[in-house]
């Protein structure tokens, strides 16, 4: 067993990390890194041997076809970004593989009344510092990444 569990939420330009300690049994890093930063702030805290890490991954989700009431200019941004988001994540994938991390790929959770139109409701919010312990101040893809890894505690996501 991985002493390190490690959620990812990849996102075009920053990605939200959580990284849990099961033998400490805490938190020891929450935060949001630009993609091209992530993999060394990951290695500060531990070498791949001894992580596994949960990648949400948006491209394993059947396709949306959610945006035919939007206008086409409105659709063909939406797709262009969500392309550009599964991209950024399977890179982000490639590249922590190559560093020798074991990685698996996540079907983006349902998070049914604690998240609404993409961002984190109140009762949400209130979930997630409920079960982390943490207060502070985190952006919703930081969020995400708590979630994947306090799933994973509750039942196997791998």
């Amino acid at each position: 067993m991985h002493r390190f569990v490690i959620g990812i939420d990849p996102d075009i330009s920053k990605s939200g990390v959580a990284i849990w300690d099961r033998e400490m049994k805490r938190w020891v890093l929450w935060k949001a890194f630009a993609n091209e930063d992530l993999i060394d702030e990951i290695l500060k805290i531990c070498d791949p041997s001894s992580a596994l890490i949960l990648l949400e991954a948006g491209w394993l989700n059947k396709k949306s076809n959610y945006r035919k009431t939007a206008g086409r200019r409105v659709s063909e941004a939406i797709s262009r970004k969500v392309g550009q988001n599964q991209a950024s994540g399977q890179l982000l994938m490639r590249m922590l593989e190559k560093q020798g991390f074991i990685v698996k790929e996540i079907k983006p959770l349902v998070k049914g009344v604690l998240k609404r139109d993409g961002s984190w409701t109140v009762t949400g919010r209130k979930f997630i510092e409920e079960n982390t312990g943490i207060k502070s101040r985190i952006n919703d893809e930081v969020r995400d990444a708590l979630f994947i890894v306090l799933i994973s505690n509750q039942r196997a996501l791998f």
